[in-house]
């Protein structure tokens, strides 16, 4: 089932999709029981039990639903959930790249480059006088613009999807700060 939370025959999603000439739309979607209190667009759900991601394709004709056959929308395109799609079909938004591209560059500047930079440090300084010059060197001119990079990536993610920086609705109240 793809949502066991809704139950009866009187659940439905309704909602228009502007048209601006795009021929597939990209939904982002999330429901929970409590009421957000406002039906505005940009309403804060308290707490949701799902999220989903859809797909419509808006170059299809508009066809008549029937029970056994997924809803279409007022413009004829029928819903494909994300998971049912191979990842290739969904691309993503320009702020989820950035963040992609913010977990690579510092995974490899903190868990490659700087543990590299202190294991020849380490083992090196026994073998050759000429060690600390090839530490700093993956310390400083390796690890240090790898890992700025990232957390630059990290900030313009933020910046780029619109969020605000280190305070979103799912951390947890540190009772020290």
């Amino acid at each position: 089932m793809l949502f066991p939370q809704l139950t009866g025959d009187s659940s439905s999603f309704g909602y228009t999709i502007p048209s601006n000439g795009d021929k597939q739309q990209f939904v982002i979607f999330a429901y929970g029981t409590t009421n957000p209190g406002s039906s505005d667009v940009n309403a804060d759900l308290v707490q949701h039990f799902e999220y989903r991601t859809v797909y419509f394709d808006l170059t299809k004709n508009l066809t008549p639903a029937t029970p056994a056959t997924p809803a279409t929308t007022s413009s004829g395109a029928k819903p494909t959930t994300s998971h049912a799609a191979s990842s290739d079909d969904i691309p993503l938004l320009p702020y989820q790249r950035m963040i992609v591209a913010h977990a690579i560059f510092c995974v490899v500047g903190f868990l490659l480059f700087l543990p590299g930079g202190a294991l020849l440090a380490r083992y090196l300084r026994t073998y050759s006088p000429t060690w600390f010059t090839g530490h700093w060197a993956i310390q400083l001119v390796i690890s240090g613009p790898t890992i700025v990079a990232g957390a630059a990536l990290g900030v313009a993610s933020v910046n780029k999807a619109g969020a605000r920086h280190l305070d979103d609705s799912h951390k947890v109240n540190c009772p020290y700060s």
